[in-house]
């Protein structure tokens, strides 16, 4: 069992550092007209990351069957 609160503090500080990063960096970037490449894998992970926290947050205490 994940311990849930840890669980959910560190993903959202992922995230929040996820999305500082994209702002910056793509601010950054948009200044010398790069395009940034990286932002769908950045969404990608992100939105994963907020599905694993769901989960984490929906089955506190309680163990979950993921293979079926």
């Amino acid at each position: 069992m994940l311990p849930t609160g840890a669980t959910l503090r560190v993903l959202g500080a992922l995230i929040a550092l996820a999305g500082v990063w994209q702002l910056i960096a793509g601010l950054w970037l948009v200044r010398r007209g790069v395009h940034f490449r990286y932002s769908n894998w950045l969404l990608l992970l992100v939105t994963a990351g907020g599905i694993l926290a769901f989960l984490a947050w929906a089955t506190r205490g309680k163990s979950i069957n993921v293979t079926g």
